[in-house]
């Protein structure tokens, strides 16, 4: 994200939120060029120091986020997509990358809850940065993940409390797709 752009390349939010400055462009723009020349420790060596002057320097969390899953480290993924929810919490998107991390690697229960809110602010998204193809994607992904985590735990536990409800659940979901 460079300063005359007008929204993030990543996330889509808008770059006029905080002032710029040069010096972090460039550092920025190298911790990019580090990333496609797959120096990932160098990108995240990179984005910490951005971090420790700006904590709440969204992108630097994003390209740490990008190099540690390169790096096959789903749990410092999950940690630097967590500190971007604390400071885009109202983000559709964001939702959405914590939810599948949660899916894949985290916590059912709060995967299913991340889904679920994606799912719900992806029409009021305040950054209103998600394009109408991009928001279509996410909401099929974000189903589709939903529905697949519904089911897994169902077929465990069809005979609990929990599983009762949740396969309930699961067939509301149906029936909203299909009326």
């Amino acid at each position: 994200m460079a300063v005359n752009d007008p929204t993030c390349s990543y996330c889509g939010i808008a770059n006029d939120a905080r002032p710029r400055s040069p010096s972090l462009d460039a550092r920025l723009a190298k911790s990019m060029e580090s990333f496609r020349d797959k120096r990932y420790a160098e990108v995240i060596e990179i984005c910490e120091g951005i971090l420790a002057e700006d904590p709440e320097n969204v992108e630097a969390h994003y390209q740490c986020a990008g190099a540690w899953e390169e790096l096959g480290q789903p749990l410092r993924v999950m940690q630097a997509i967590r500190s971007i929810l604390a400071l885009r919490p109202g983000s559709a998107l964001v939702h959405f990358n914590l939810g599948i991390l949660e899916a894949h690697y985290g916590d059912r229960a709060e995967a299913i809850s991340r889904l679920k809110k994606a799912l719900s602010l992806l029409n009021r998204d305040p950054d209103k940065a998600i394009s109408p193809p991009k928001r279509d994607e996410i909401r099929t992904r974000a189903r589709q993940e939903l529905r697949r985590l519904l089911e897994e735990k169902t077929e465990g536990d069809r005979g609990s409390r929990s599983g009762g409800l949740i396969h309930r659940a699961l067939s509301l979901l149906t029936r909203r797709k299909n009326p």
